[in-house]
């Protein structure tokens, strides 16, 4: 067995090692495993200059110009503990093909505790076809190629969620603090979150995520003391250049005008519906609250908070909760459910790329692929949430036992 595991990641490095080597891509690893080089090998500042100029020549084989993003390091310093041993390998392809290994087990892990999250057992076909959505679906496959953050933040969150479940709170909390690594995509969950621990007195996660945070930080101060300016800067001058970052802009580059407007309305509009449904989340059964933590990182990606499409592997868990539902409710028709809508997933994501692909250009943050995920998910969610929250027992099923005792 342990043969047999040893030569399949074998394959599979030597696999990402040709993709590497032929195809281009690897943005934010190589703009994390240029910057911490900086600081490894020179005692540079990762957030610098130097680090900034080293990773567009790598990447646009000249500085940025007026119409590229300035790729900088935006992770925190502590995140040099994930690429640190990455960042000690001098070849770039060798480096991004263990790291994207490492993320292709991570992301086999995130599929796996989001089926234990939302207690989803299914048929071992339904399982393969679920898996093989997760690894070749639009959004995971440009988060590998990306090299990104996301989905090892998203399998934190999703272990965070499940230690919780079990009460394991203070791995909950340590969880929590790792998954700062890409705060943006979290941040409203984190909010979330504590709200839930306030009100079942769960002290300890609160805990032990701020002494994570707080030990993370201090630790980076001790390597270098002015990081949380430098990592704000830096963050700040990629916003400024980059597009696309947030569903407004999205909105404008298709809607110019009124497309502001509209984004900023459905940014209330989705601030008062969390509000709403974070009162009765916290009040609920665990998976009430899953839920609602479904709808805060769907939420999350169109309440105006800057983000990438990148981000949206972090709704594994909200499409497992909605399939499970489904053939829970449903059986066999919800399994047809659930097939079609995974095989329209996969296919239609990358039919609506390759479509926008001459206009948007190859970026996973182009403007159109803000809208399908999203809006389906917004729909399905709230089809699902009554079985959510309750027993999944409608009026027809106590009809239909009522008939059955007359009998």
């Amino acid at each position: 067995m342990v043969l047999a595991m040893a030569m399949g990641i074998a394959a599979l490095v030597w696999l990402n090692y040709r993709f590497a080597v032929n195809a281009p891509g690897g943005v934010e690893f190589a703009s994390n495993w240029l910057g911490f080089q900086t600081l490894l090998k020179k005692g540079g500042s990762p957030y610098g200059e130097e680090a900034a100029r080293a990773v567009q020549n790598m990447m646009y084989g000249h500085v940025a110009r007026g119409n590229e993003a300035a790729l900088r390091v935006t992770a925190p310093i502590y995140a040099l503990l994930v690429f640190f041993p990455f960042s000690l390998i001098a070849d770039f392809a060798l480096a991004r093909a263990l790291w994207m290994a490492v993320l292709e087990c991570a992301l086999l892990f995130l599929a796996f505790l989001s089926l234990r999250l939302v207690e989803w057992r299914p048929k071992p076909v339904i399982l393969a076809l679920y898996l093989v959505f997760c690894v070749f679906w639009y959004h995971t496959v440009w988060s590998l190629i990306d090299g990104s953050l996301s989905i090892l933040a998203a399998l934190a969150v999703t272990g965070a969620l499940l230690a919780l479940k079990n009460r394991f709170d203070e791995l909950a909390g340590v969880l929590l603090a790792l998954a700062t690594i890409r705060i943006e995509a979290f941040a409203l969950l984190l909010v979330l979150i504590f709200y839930w621990a306030l009100r079942h007195r769960r002290w300890q996660v609160i805990f032990w995520f701020w002494a994570v945070v707080a030990l993370l930080v201090i630790a980076g101060i001790l390597i270098m003391p002015n990081w949380v300016l430098q990592n704000l800067v830096s963050v700040v001058q990629y916003l400024k250049s980059a597009r696309l970052t947030t569903f407004r802009e999205a909105l404008v580059y298709y809607v110019p005008g009124i497309g502001g407007r509209i984004g900023l309305v459905t940014s209330y509009v989705l601030a008062l519906i969390l509000l709403l449904e974070w009162s009765l989340g916290v009040r609920a059964r665990f998976r009430g609250f899953v839920w609602a933590v479904c709808l805060t990182l769907l939420a999350g990606l169109w309440i105006g908070i800057p983000t990438s499409t990148n981000n949206f592997v972090v709704l594994i868990p909200a499409l497992a909760l909605v399939f499970s539902l489904w053939e829970e409710r449903w059986r066999r028709v919800g399994t047809g459910f659930v097939v079609v809508s995974m095989l329209l997933l996969l296919a239609g994501g990358w039919a609506l790329f390759l479509d926008t692909y001459e206009i948007v250009g190859q970026s996973a943050s182009s403007a159109m692929m803000y809208f399908p995920l999203p809006v389906y998910l917004y729909v399905f969610l709230y089809w699902v949430r009554w079985w959510a929250f309750q027993p999944p027992r409608v009026w027809l099923d106590e009809i239909s036992e009522l008939e059955q005792a007359k009998r």
